[in-house]
């Protein structure tokens, strides 16, 4: 078995997530995941010339334990000599007001917070602790919600300024690293709280599947997200290829416009992966729209559907020769 700090450079080495001189951010909770990356990164970060800088986000919650673990991570940081960025965030009062569930409110604070700490301190990338583990239990929600081939690739190893140096590992492995090296984390209560989906997947569905199916189910799991990470890429390469060739926009209306005939030609997957592409650049996002919704479109290239307009998708609608209105 690798040592744990060596399979987290090989997996950035791998998917070319960072490059000699590159500036990190390191978001760090306090728990086991996020402590053991950062002490990885600090220990490799000579011989691949990289930048730290730590930041963690004070979500205001669990009776002021939360400012417990804001505490421990500037000690921590103070520690190993990494300039750190804490701050503090209303995650309930911002839930409230958005009607939105509490963990997708954190995540949406989260990921601004980690944005404004890169863009402020320079940095090139923003290093994020989900292990192996998470992309199981990932793979199994969207599953779960009947996601497609872009859900049950679960997460990447990496997107835009985000990396996960830590895809390829197991909890076992980090809490193997933390065990040996004597290194000291934080237990966030919440995650043994089972009225949250994921953790019910993880403490008592997984387990299950293990015991009573496959004892590697978190493994193929993993594997199957990676072969539709693979697939999803070439797919959508090949989605945006065909959609230069199919479509006009005009973006002061918000429109844009398929060619029919040609897209009824085409194979469903590439169907469905244009009326995406169409809607997302019509809207500027994907927010509200589902598969039915997709659907619905792609019945009017039916025989005998020519011109009509579908009514009740939220406001969707569509018509042949004509362009996809931007409000769901």
């Amino acid at each position: 078995m690798l040592p744990f700090t060596e399979k987290i450079q090989r997996t950035l080495a791998f998917h070319k997530m960072v490059k000699p001189g590159d500036h990190l951010v390191v978001a760090v909770s306090g728990g086991p995941d996020s402590v053991a990356l950062l002490y990885a990164l600090n220990r490799l970060q000579s011989e691949m010339v990289l930048r730290l800088t730590i930041a963690h986000l004070d979500h205001g919650t669990r009776e002021g334990t939360s400012a417990e673990d804001a505490e421990f991570v500037r000690k921590t940081a103070a520690r190993l000599g990494i300039p750190v960025v804490v701050e503090r965030r209303d995650v309930p009062g911002a839930c409230a007001k958005s009607g939105m569930s509490f963990q997708e409110t954190a995540r949406t604070i989260r990921l601004k917070f980690l944005e404004s700490v890169r863009e402020q301190v320079s940095a090139q990338k923003v290093a994020m602790a989900h292990t192996a583990d998470d992309q199981a239990e990932t793979v199994f929600i969207n599953l779960l919600r009947g996601g497609g081939p872009r859900g049950l690739g679960g997460m990447r190893p990496f997107r835009g300024t985000l990396i996960r140096p830590l895809i390829d590992c197991t909890r076992k492995d980090v809490m193997e690293f933390l065990g040996k090296e004597g290194i000291e984390f934080r237990e966030d209560s919440t995650n043994r709280d089972v009225q949250y989906l994921r953790n019910r997947i993880r403490m008592e569905l997984l387990p299950y599947l293990e015991r009573e199916y496959n004892p590697q189910v978190r493994q193929a799991l993993q594997q199957t997200a990676r072969i539709l990470q693979w697939e999803e890429e070439h797919l959508n390469r090949e989605a945006e290829d065909w959609f230069e060739r199919l479509s006009r926009e005009d973006p002061q209306k918000h429109q844009v416009i398929l060619e029919c005939e040609a897209l009824k030609a085409l194979p469903p997957a590439l169907q469905a992966r244009l009326v995406r592409l169409a809607l997302e650049r019509g809207r500027g996002n994907l927010r509200r729209v589902t598969f039915d919704h997709i659907l619905k479109v792609l019945a009017l290239l039916e025989p005998g559907q020519s011109g009509k307009v579908v009514s009740r998708a939220r406001g969707l609608g569509c018509r042949e020769g004509g362009p996809f209105p931007q409000d769901i």
